[in-house]
């Protein structure tokens, strides 16, 4: 069947629905790593001298009641 020229056809153009998904990125995070740093520590000694002490006379009480009056040599002590 041929169909008449009064006839006319019509194109119907739907525009095109365009999605454009934006990308999910996923990042992990930075680790940095700290060095350790050890430190000595020193703490100060006091000093310690020798010092002469003189000899003096020490009272000793004896076993039966009696003081008796001892030399007793110089010698040297640290402090």
């Amino acid at each position: 069947m041929v169909r008449p020229s009064c006839y006319s056809e019509t194109v119907v153009v739907q525009p095109a629905t365009t999605v454009v998904a934006t990308p999910t990125v996923v990042t992990q995070p930075v680790v940095v790593q700290q060095p350790v740093v050890q430190q000595t520590v020193v703490q100060p000694v006091a000093a310690v001298q020798n010092v002469w002490v003189e000899g003096r006379y020490v009272d000793q009480v004896q076993a039966n009641g009696t003081t008796v009056r001892v030399w007793q040599p110089g010698h040297y002590e640290q402090r």
